[in-house]
């Protein structure tokens, strides 16, 4: 009986071959720092639900161009110039290896090294509550904590940074933002080159590993990827709502990890003969 591919195992492949568009929120040129902040992961990929069909997966490949689009519409504040275009994937695969983040699994198959997803973890769960969330961030860029504010929009539930009232970064979540900040912490550690990555290469490698989560950052509960509408009770959100969104959900908290948007992929199945053909 043949295994079923883990379709999380498929998501870190597509992400780490440079089949996302992250964005990356700030004046990243006058405070370097900020790239380490990531916002909505935008990643052009229908694999995450369709991982053991090779149509869907050759129709994916062709979908990095249409990521950075949807980059560029969703995050009108972004300046266009720093949104990773269609490239190599090298880098960033070299960058996880490097950092032994990323092994070989099943089939050769890159996964995340159980070592780090284990001290990752730990982590997370030193964290503490929300009160020290902008304490944590603060540490992370080495900027004073009164320069740090986080706070929610109410309007789609995110959850937005600034540093001296410049904005800084955007998350779905809080489980989002743990995942980011403690990767970062953990990460840099063992890749003491992590600083002089650009914005793009950080927010990838970034990226990466949070899509390859199954736990939640926040209650530890189980995550799952479907389709959905996305969030919002503008007219704009449900227009958008009607495009092929993805996202990866808490099933206990429902904490959005990250959302994907993409073009629906079209994939034209064979004919089956004309009945009346044949006869």
């Amino acid at each position: 009986m043949r295994r079923r591919r883990d379709p999380r195992v498929v998501v870190l492949t597509v992400a780490a071959f440079a089949v996302l568009a992250g964005v990356v929120v700030g004046t990243v040129a006058r405070w370097p720092t900020a790239g380490v902040v990531v916002s909505f992961v935008l990643v052009g990929t229908a694999a995450v639900v369709v991982a053991d069909n090779p149509e869907f997966r050759a129709a994916a490949r062709r979908l990095p161009r249409r990521a950075v689009a949807g980059a560029r519409s969703l995050s009108s504040d972004d300046d266009p110039s720093r949104l990773p275009a269609e490239s190599g994937v090298d880098p960033v695969e070299s960058h996880l290896r490097g950092a032994d983040l990323l092994v070989d699994g099943e089939g050769d198959i890159p996964r995340i090294d159980p070592a780090f997803e284990r001290a990752w973890r730990r982590r997370i769960v030193s964290m503490g509550d929300r009160s020290e969330d902008t304490a944590a961030l603060a540490d992370l860029l080495s900027v004073p904590r009164r320069d740090v504010e986080l706070s929610w929009e109410a309007e789609d539930g995110t959850l937005v940074a600034s540093v001296r009232d410049r904005p800084a970064g955007r998350w779905p979540s809080r489980a989002a933002f743990l995942a980011d900040v403690t990767a970062v912490e953990e990460f840099r550690t063992r890749f003491p080159e992590w600083w002089a990555l650009d914005s793009t290469a950080r927010t990838r490698v970034l990226a990466a590993l949070r899509l390859c989560l199954d736990w939640c950052p926040a209650c530890d509960g189980a995550v799952s990827v479907s389709r959905v509408g996305r969030r919002g009770g503008d007219p704009a959100s449900a227009r958008l709502a009607r495009e092929s969104v993805l996202a990866a959900t808490c099933g206990a908290c429902a904490s959005r990890l990250f959302e994907a948007s993409v073009d629906p992929v079209r994939v034209d199945r064979p004919r089956r003969p004309d009945a009346d053909a044949e006869a």
